[in-house]
Formats: C-alpha cells, structure tokens, sequence
C-alpha cells in the first residue's frame, strides 16, 4: 500500500477528483490531498472518505517567490507524511513541484487537463511554460486520445513517458436535480426551446459562435432563450454583444451557480461550441441526467464516446453555427428526439466513465 498525495489547485468541487481518492481510500492506500488554494468544501467532502485534507499556507500568487515557497512546503509535506507518489494536477502544481523533485523521494505523475488552450490567450508564455514544464517531468498522464496527440505530435513529448487513464467518476456523488427546482426555472425562462451553457466566459469556449446560433434561431422566428453558467474574463464583452444584437431577452448570463444539475434539468439541450478541450466534464454531466448535447467534432474526446445523430451531435470545429442552427430547427420540429438521444447518451456515459473501469490502470500506475 503506498501514502498517495494528490497535489491540486483548486479547492472546488470535483466529482471526478473526489472520485479517484475515493477508489484508492477503499484500496487501502493513504490518501492525501494537498491544494495551492485554501480549505474549501473539496477539502470538506474528501475528509468525510477518509482523506486527510490540507491546504498550503503560502498566499496563491504566480511569483517566483511564491512557486519556491510553495515548493518548500511540498518538501515539507511530503517529509511529514512519508508520501511515496504524487499526483500532480495543472501547470500551478507541476511549478513547485519541478522546483522540489531533486530533493523528493517520491515518484511523480502529471496530470495533463489541457491541450492548446493556453495558447489562445498568450501562445509564447504558454509556449514556454508548458514546453518547460514538459522537459522536467518524466511520467505523464493523458485523460484523453486528444491530449496524448497533442503532448507527442505538437509538444514533442516522448510517447513513452505518457500514460491514457480516461476520467473515471463515482455517479452516485452527483446531485440529483431538484425537479421542483427545475420546474421553477422553466417557468422563468418560459420558451419553446430552452438552451443551456456551462462554462467559463473565456475566448476558447466560443460563446459569440453559440449566442450566433441563438440570433440567427430568434430571426427564424423560434421561441427560444440560453441560460449561460460560468464567469470569467470576457464577461463584460459578451453583455455587450447581446444588447448590441437586441437578445437581452434571449440570452442570460447567471454567473456560477452550485446547482447546475437543476439548470440541465430544466432545458432541453446542452450548447457547447469550445475549440479546445481535454476531457470535458459538462458534456458527461449532461448526458448522465440525459440531455442532448450538442458539441465539436475533433475537440477533446467528445468523439470517443458520442456518436452523431444517435447518442448527441457534432458539428464542425472550424465553423459550427450553420450546422447548429439546422440541428436545433430540427429537433424544435421533433421533440421526441430529445429524450431518445439524451437516454443514449446517458448509458454511454455511465459505461464509458464509471470509475470501476479506470480502477485497473490505477492499480497499474501505483505498481509500477
């Protein structure tokens, strides 16, 4: 049995991180979960399993000064508790962590979560920080077709030294929606068709292409509004972009809400146009209380598990509006198709995804 840290940025909730140190916890290894963000409700849950939860007492900061702090206490940590493998998960982690490697006594995975989508926003600082990053680290861990591609073909990692371990997620510590909840929302955004949207306001995730499909499905004269969940930087560009194009009454922009399964609960299809992803969480989320998704093809590993016109749809990555706007008239025409593909995609994803068929690789990973 091996003293097992997972090193992680955030504090938030994670299904499939919760889910993981769940499997090892009941494998009998000790599990330790130590973030750069301070005790939040994961550190909360994950005591609750029988992990001992920490938080790093360095303030969070991009600083040299602070990668070497935090670097230090990770030496420290790892010390106190004789850690034997660490999982490290995000640039944020892997800094400290290249800094502190030649003094620890652990073996060291990376947990890849991204493929190109640092380079949108500042392609040389992410150029040089994930190709560093890269040459330090010798055990990679890839969560999709996708990513591995990416590390060996773009980044010119040695495909040796990457690991494929699909996300594996324990279903049962989803929340059911609240159906009287659900109801409360549909009332409130009263339409034909209700979309929804969960994710960052960031560039990569394309929310001009989606509030497009929108506009272009309001001017054919279909009652229907987008729900959008998530914040972030472009937020204030997008209001813009809906009042300029008069969908205020169209599109809605609610900020993060704790509760998404009651947002997917009430609308009838899940909207999501990103161009870049690794293993994407919503879309599972989507289909596990059984919504239409639709997605792009050739993003993440959307095409591994959903295949056109019979468990969601894909649309073409380079311009996905014209596609988008024929699927939704469409499925506005045949409202029976919502149910039959959003149940398809539910058994697929509880199939593909339990995190009993990850339990394997695992066990693997912490032989070798």
């Amino acid at each position: 049995m091996c003293n097992v840290l997972i090193y992680f940025p955030y504090n938030q909730r994670t299904v499939e991180q919760q889910s993981v140190m769940e499997l090892l916890v009941k494998k009998g290894h000790s599990v330790f979960l130590l973030t750069l963000s301070p005790k939040g409700y994961l550190h909360d849950y994950v005591k609750k399993i029988g992990v001992y939860a920490s938080a790093s007492p360095v303030p969070e900061s991009n600083s040299f000064l602070s990668i070497f702090r935090n670097a230090k206490y990770l030496l420290q940590f790892c010390s106190r508790h004789n850690i034997d493998v660490i999982f490290s998960h995000q640039q944020l982690c892997m800094l400290p962590l290249i800094f502190a490697r030649p003094l620890l006594k652990t073996k060291n995975y990376y947990f890849r979560h991204n493929t190109d989508e640092d380079y949108h926003s500042n392609s040389l600082k992410a150029g040089i920080l994930n190709r560093g990053i890269n040459f330090f680290t010798r055990n990679f861990i890839a969560p999709s077709d996708v990513v591995y591609d990416y590390l060996v073909n773009s980044e010119k990692v040695n495909p040796n030294k990457i690991r494929r371990i699909n996300y594996g997620y324990n279903f049962n510590q989803y929340d059911k929606p609240n159906l009287r909840v659900a109801k409360e929302i549909r009332k409130q955004y009263q339409c034909d068709l209700l979309l929804v949207s969960i994710a960052r306001l960031v560039p990569a995730k394309r929310h001009e292409y989606m509030f497009e499909v929108i506009n272009q499905l309001v001017k054919k004269g279909i009652n229907i509004k987008m729900i959008c969940l998530g914040d972030g930087m472009i937020k204030k560009k997008l209001l813009t972009w809906i009042v300029e194009n008069n969908l205020s009454d169209n599109i809605y922009l609610l900020g993060n809400k704790n509760n998404i399964f009651d947002y997917l609960a009430a609308a009838d299809i899940l909207l999501h146009l990103s161009e870049t992803e690794a293993s994407n969480s919503v879309v599972k989320e989507a289909g596990l209380i059984g919504k239409v998704v639709i997605a792009c093809n050739e993003v993440g590993d959307f095409s591994d598990y959903i295949v056109n016109g019979v468990n969601g749809f894909l649309t073409a990555k380079d311009y996905p509006i014209d596609k988008s706007v024929s699927l939704i008239e469409s499925l506005n025409k045949n409202r029976l198709s919502l149910s039959e593909i959003g149940n398809a995609l539910k058994k697929t994803v509880i199939v593909k995804f339990s995190i009993e068929n990850v339990s394997p690789l695992y066990d693997d990973l912490l032989k070798s």
